[in-house]
């Protein structure tokens, strides 16, 4: 039996955009861990990138985390890509049948407009 990803976070600064890179599930205590170290961030940089590709799970509580902070940088004029990996991406098909959820297709793309 193989243990579950272990959860964690990178935090990079990439021009004037931080990459906020979670690992392992999403889902429950996972998507609070992340959702207070990005609010310990807001204000601090002019653009955010949510880097999904190591995440090995992905729950409803995941999606919630996202759309609230969709929400928060669009009421901030503050632009929020979300990169998913494949295990997130699956999952996001299934879970946001409604599209409310603005994905970038390429970390590179995300990141175009912030490499010096």
């Amino acid at each position: 039996m193989t243990e579950p990803a272990r959860w964690g976070v990178r935090l990079e600064r990439v021009g004037r955009a931080i990459v906020v890179s979670p690992s392992g599930e999403l889902d429950g205590t996972q998507a609070q861990r992340l959702r207070d170290v990005l609010e310990s961030r807001q204000g601090a940089y002019e653009s955010v990138v949510v880097d999904l590709r190591d995440v090995s799970g992905f729950g409803q509580d995941g999606l919630g985390l996202l759309l609230e902070q969709q929400q928060w940088a669009r009421e901030q004029g503050i632009p929020l890509a979300i990169v998913p990996g494949a295990i997130a991406r699956e999952a996001l098909t299934r879970l946001d049948s409604a599209g409310d959820l603005a994905i970038a297709d390429d970390i590179d793309d995300a990141l175009a407009p912030h490499r010096d």
